[in-house]
């Protein structure tokens, strides 16, 4: 009994020592987990905070809308992706960064009309008002402040002739006048020619307001200009499994490739090149489809989609110079990683007239963004 009692005495001290550092070790893990928590507990929120803004905000622009939907939704992926809290951390500054600067390019580009009340005393301030001179000064006359501004006008007016001073005598009557000739009175006719009215030139610019028939016009949007509004994210992804490796090359350079809206099939076709693949006479051999319409009902017949810039060209068919629309497309390619990459195509709507009539072609422009995976 005594060798147990001394036993258990020896074996204390080591048992203490293990069981704290076990709890010094629980201890260390413990601010990890929650510093993890924490942070993407903050990540959620911001994506949360987006999307309330998405909701709530109507003045946000088409294109802030769906540069901050694919915020939200990148954020999203990294939230299941990311482990550590200083990965939360770093995506969560990361998209509040971006999410300031979106709304700060928005700020910027809305006018200021604000009008500034100091701006009506800035003359009053400044060394050219009249806030310099004493109310008791007398006002100068108008031909002092000529001679003040022309300091030679006193030697130009010595030298220039000196016409003759004003006679008070009585006019001379015929009499007295040599040869008998009488001398014009000043009630007598002036046969002297009027003067011609000024006529301004051709060319000068006219004050008078516009029509009210072009006042109306500018401002009421058109047919098409009404089509495009509602053309916003119409494309979807058509392109095949073994397209997949010129998408890839497309990704690298963009520079090597051209899109085309083919209005027969209501799709978009991408080319190795900047020629047409909708002329009948093309060769060329890498080319395929890799987007089409949707929810975009009203893009048929003679109403397509054109480009956004240079929405028509010059023709000359037999002996004569036509118009017409240009198929091509402007495009961008952003957020390039390995495994996908996102584009945005731009366009116009135009409508096609016929052979001898110019085609119409929308004021307003529209454009939709995709994000392709290359997996």
């Amino acid at each position: 009994m005594k060798k147990s009692t001394r036993l258990l005495f020896a074996l204390a001290p080591a048992t203490i020592f293990a069981v704290s550092a076990l709890a010094a070790s629980c201890d260390n893990n413990e601010p990890v987990k929650t510093d993890e928590i924490k942070e993407k507990n903050e990540l959620q929120s911001q994506i949360e905070k987006i999307e309330s803004e998405l909701n709530s905000n109507t003045n946000l622009s088409d294109n802030a809308k769906q540069e901050l939907k694919k915020l939200v939704e990148e954020s999203k992926d990294k939230l299941k992706i990311l482990k550590t809290s200083g990965e939360f951390k770093q995506a969560a500054e990361e998209l509040n960064k971006k999410f300031e600067e979106l709304k700060k390019e928005k700020t910027e580009t809305e006018p200021d009309t604000s009008t500034n009340p100091s701006n009506t005393d800035s003359n009053d301030q400044s060394g050219n008002g009249d806030s310099g001179k004493q109310k008791d000064e007398p006002p100068k006359k108008p031909d002092d402040d000529k001679k003040e501004s022309d300091p030679n006008k006193d030697k130009m007016e010595e030298n220039a002739p000196k016409m003759p001073e004003k006679n008070d005598e009585e006019p001379k009557t015929g009499k007295d006048m040599p040869g008998g000739k009488k001398e014009p009175g000043k009630n007598e006719p002036d046969n002297r020619a009027p003067m011609p009215p000024i006529v301004p030139p051709a060319n000068m610019p006219s004050d008078e307001p516009k029509e009210e028939k072009e006042d109306r016009e500018e401002k009421e949007p058109s047919e098409l200009d009404e089509i495009a509004k509602s053309l916003s994210n119409i494309l979807s992804y058509a392109a095949a499994d073994e397209d997949k490796p010129d998408l890839i090359k497309f990704k690298d350079d963009s520079s090597k490739y051209s899109l085309w809206y083919d209005k027969d099939k209501r799709s978009i076709w991408l080319v190795e090149g900047n020629k047409s693949p909708l002329d009948k006479n093309n060769e060329i051999e890498n080319k395929f489809i890799v987007f089409k319409l949707e929810k975009a009902e009203k893009i048929k017949g003679n109403i397509e989609l054109v480009n956004d810039t240079k929405p028509t060209f010059k023709v000359k068919e037999e002996m004569e110079e036509h118009t017409r629309l240009s198929n091509e497309l402007n495009f961008d390619i952003k957020n390039k990683q390995d495994q996908k990459f996102s584009i945005t195509v731009k366009y116009k709507v135009g409508k096609f007239i016929n052979n001898d009539t110019d085609p119409e072609v929308s004021h307003i422009s529209n454009q939709s963004t995709i994000t392709i995976s290359l997996k």
